[in-house]
């Protein structure tokens, strides 16, 4: 019975989501909530396909390349993933909680002027450069990769290929890594939502490119897509402070620097693929290094919201880990053995 309890990831998720809608019904502003929930949930579908496509090409594959007899693919098929109830019922509880948390940290993210209006740039700016012994992270990275070539690679890693690695990521893992884990990379997952938001409300900032705009000119000159999305993000936040009561368009959520979560998605990322495939948790690692330098030399984050966001990643995993390890040691000690006879001892 304790398997039906819910899971560390279904905890998190809905109890945050519960806290986030208490908030959200509560600020001076009506949000679209349901609407924005109907429209999330189309995700869903989207997440699961994928998710589904991806476990069978990798039960399938497997075998074919293994070169195994049509006898032996057969049996390995009945004895896969494809057939094994928990895993399709942990496939689509651990969608649901990660699309309800995405949604709810979507909203407030939009939120957080409302909640604390302070910003914290400067005080973020010169940390970061005595952190670097009095050297500004942005200028010296612009410099150092000054090329219209770099300057374009960095734009479409940033705008377009970082979306699609956080869309396919987690239906990946969900469907082809084990359970103890996907059920960890979950409860991860939404540690991340919940912890990046609250840094998003403690210290909220805007990033360099939108204090200091001058100093990105050249660079953004490549970056046309990079542009278009910080035109859209400085709308949405600075409509919300021209007119805090006013009808707001929501697109990207708005802007929010410290910590990092792009950076602190990728660490999660390759911390969860490293007990998949070491290859690919090489590539994720390289990943990782290429969305900090495209952080700060798109202007998105000073050099201490990457520090902040592989901080965020790593601790976010760990807890993640142990919770999970946790809860399924209390469900196994739990559940009586096969050879347990009542009234005996």
């Amino acid at each position: 019975m304790r398997r039906l309890f819910p899971a560390p990831y279904e905890i998190a998720a809905y109890s945050w989501s519960l806290w986030a809608y208490i908030i959200l019904a509560n600020l001076p502003v009506s949000y679209p909530i349901l609407e924005t929930v109907r429209q999330s949930f189309q995700v869903f579908w989207r997440f699961l396909l994928l998710a589904i496509v991806t476990v069978v090409l990798s039960v399938i594959l497997r075998p074919l390349l293994s070169r195994k007899r049509r006898g032996e693919w057969s049996a390995l098929v009945r004895n896969s993933k494809l057939t094994d109830f928990q895993f399709w019922s942990d496939l689509v509880r651990i969608t649901l909680a990660l699309i309800t948390a995405s949604l709810f940290h979507f909203l407030l993210k939009s939120s957080i002027y409302l909640i604390n209006p302070r910003t914290w740039d400067p005080q973020l700016m010169r940390l970061d450069r005595a952190v670097h012994f009095g050297i500004s992270p942005s200028l010296f990275l612009l410099e150092l990769f000054k090329s219209p070539v770099a300057y374009r690679a960095i734009d479409f890693y940033y705008a377009t290929l970082y979306g699609v690695i956080v869309v396919t990521y987690p239906s990946i893992f969900a469907a082809v890594a084990g359970k103890q884990l996907r059920r960890a990379f979950a409860t991860a997952f939404v540690l991340v939502m919940i912890l990046g938001w609250i840094g998003y409300a403690t210290l909220p900032s805007w990033g360099p490119v939108f204090i200091q705009p001058q100093e990105f000119q050249t660079s953004l000159r490549y970056m046309p897509m990079t542009v278009r999305i910080q035109s859209q993000l400085f709308e949405e936040t600075s409509s919300l402070v021209r007119n805090p009561l006013g009808g707001r368009r929501i697109v990207y959520g708005g802007i929010a620097a410290f910590p990092s979560l792009h950076v602190a998605i990728l660490t999660l990322f390759a911390l969860v693929s490293r007990r998949i495939s070491r290859g690919w948790f090489k590539v994720n690692v390289l990943l990782i290094l290429f969305m900090i330098l495209g952080s700060v030399v798109t202007g998105y984050h000073y050099l201490i919201d990457a520090y902040a966001g592989l901080v965020l990643g790593w601790g976010a995993y760990r807890i993640g880990d142990f919770w999970v390890k946790r809860w399924e040691r209390d469900v196994n000690d739990e559940e009586p053995t096969e050879t347990t006879v009542p009234g005996q001892a």
